[in-house]
Order: structure tokens, then C-alpha cells, then sequence
């Protein structure tokens, strides 16, 4: 039996209620602790990407220099969330010549589990990182969940920034260039009313009892900035440094604040 149908029917019984609701990430070998290792991965890989200098030009991305010169640092918020619902309804019809008499008790139960991650990432940090050992930064051969797969990064910085698909160059102000985004993965595995139904004489029933779901969300929020100047060579203004990442801070706490007011709106809207 999956972990996600074990869930399910374990919200039926009691004391079940002490389980933790299970993640769409894969798990530790003691079965209990969910492993983000891969998304962090990916996240690691596409940034590097960006700033790679073993590729020819064509392949080389356009706004490299920017990033490195500017010392852009990008703060990320990863979350994942699983709501595991069960219920259990059975009908009961007690039919007589003259009258029906029916039963129809109801149970419901959900929780809900959490974890956040917060990451800091500096290009210039993951380039040098990656100099010294080539062999680092591989994105996974084989994702495993949903955010370990193409996060569309890249695509993000090259709209932010505004930037030609095919104008390679690295000389471009960095101002202005502070930006924030999300990236959501939804998926709901559900079991929809299943149940034997008896019928005798006297007695129609339990029918359809049993219905359960697991909703899980991964979601990767990101702000990316990058400092006032740009650094001269391989000099690094320390002041730079600490203002890209302090500007990749509030601009991550936007969007986290956007998306934030984007639930209570559909809230108040359905509650009209």
C-alpha cells in the first residue's frame, strides 16, 4: 500500500490523528523524515547555469557578466504542504410495507503538515564553488518530485531583466533589476466513495462509505537582486554583497507578502 493510501485509511481509525499527512518528496531510509536535497539541487544547477563560462558563446547566457559583476544573490522560500481528508458516510434504509425508515451518519477528518526551508544563494559564490570542483552542481539525473525537475529560473531573470533572446553581452546596468516569482506544483491523489452494499429484506446498506484524499503543494518563492555597483575584477565590495542580499530579502518577503494577500482575496470571495 502507498504512504499516501496508508494516510488516507489511517484517518479513519482512531488515534490515527498523531500522523503526520505525507509529502510529495521522497523520504529518509527511517521512513519519517522528508529529504528536499534534490529541489535544492536543481535550484543550484540552474543558477549555475546562468553563470558557466565552459560554453561557447552561443551557448553561453547572455546576461552572465551581469549577474557575476553585480554580485546578484537570489533568496528563495521552499514550502511543502500535505492535507490528507478522510470520510466516512455509510446510508442505512430500513424498508417496511408501509414506511422507510434511513440512516445517514457522517465522519470527517483532516490535517494538514508544513515545512519551509528558507535558502540563500550568491552567484558569484556557486561560480566559484563550481571553478574549483567542475563536478559539483549536477542538476538530478532523474527527478523525483515535481520541483526537482526544469524550475524555469533562467526564463525568470531573462524576463525580469528584460533582456533579447539572441543580444549576448554582459554590459548592461544591473538597476532596477529586482524581481520576485513563485513556482507551484498541485497534485491531489483521491479515493472517491467505495463501500459494499447489502440487500435483504429488511435492510439496504452501508453503500458507498469510504472516501479519502491527499493534496499536496511544493512551492518555491524567489527574490532575486543584485547590489548598487559593480565589482572591479575579482574584487568584491563587501558592502555590495551585503546590499544584494538584503534587497534579495525584501523582495523575496513581496512575494511571499503578494501571495499572501492573493489567498485572502479568494477567501473573502468565497465567502460572499
Amino acid at each position: 500500500m502507498s504512504r499516501a493510501a496508508a494516510a488516507v485509511l489511517c484517518l479513519l481509525l482512531p488515534g490515527c490523528m498523531y500522523v503526520p499527512a505525507p509529502y510529495d518528496v521522497p523520504y529518509a531510509r527511517d521512513g519519517t523524515t522528508p529529504l528536499v536535497d534534490t529541489i535544492v539541487t536543481e535550484i543550484s544547477c540552474e543558477l549555475l547555469d546562468m553563470v558557466r563560462d565552459d560554453r561557447d558563446e552561443a551557448h553561453t547566457y547572455l546576461r552572465r557578466g551581469t549577474l557575476l559583476r553585480y554580485d546578484y544573490h537570489a533568496a528563495m522560500y521552499l514550502t511543502i504542504d500535505s492535507t490528507a481528508s478522510g470520510g466516512f458516510a455509510p446510508v442505512f434504509n430500513f424498508p417496511h410495507p408501509w414506511f422507510s425508515f434511513t440512516v445517514a451518519p457522517n465522519y470527517k477528518h483532516s490535517r494538514e503538515n508544513q515545512i519551509g526551508y528558507n535558502l540563500l544563494f550568491s552567484f558569484v559564490d556557486l561560480y566559484d564553488r563550481w571553478r574549483a570542483d567542475p563536478g559539483r552542481f549536477q542538476c538530478p539525473a532523474v527527478p523525483n518530485t515535481d520541483l526537482a525537475g526544469n524550475l524555469g529560473l533562467q526564463d525568470a531573470v531573462s524576463s525580469a531583466l528584460n533582456l533579447e533572446p539572441l543580444a549576448y553581452t554582459d554590459k548592461p546596468s544591473a538597476t532596477g533589476g529586482i524581481f520576485n516569482g513563485f513556482v507551484t506544483f498541485t497534485a491531489t491523489k483521491s479515493i472517491d466513495r467505495i463501500g459494499p452494499t447489502w440487500t435483504i429484506t429488511h435492510f439496504n446498506g452501508p453503500g458507498p462509505l469510504l472516501s479519502g484524499s491527499i493534496a499536496t503543494t511544493n512551492k518555491l518563492a524567489f527574490g532575486f537582486a543584485g547590489g548598487p555597483e559593480a565589482n572591479k575584477g575579482r574584487a568584491r565590495a563587501a558592502a555590495n554583497r551585503i546590499a544584494a542580499s538584503r534587497s534579495a530579502g525584501l523582495s523575496l518577503g513581496q512575494a511571499l507578502a503578494n501571495d499572501a494577500n492573493t489567498q485572502l482575496t479568494a477567501i473573502r470571495n468565497l465567502l460572499r
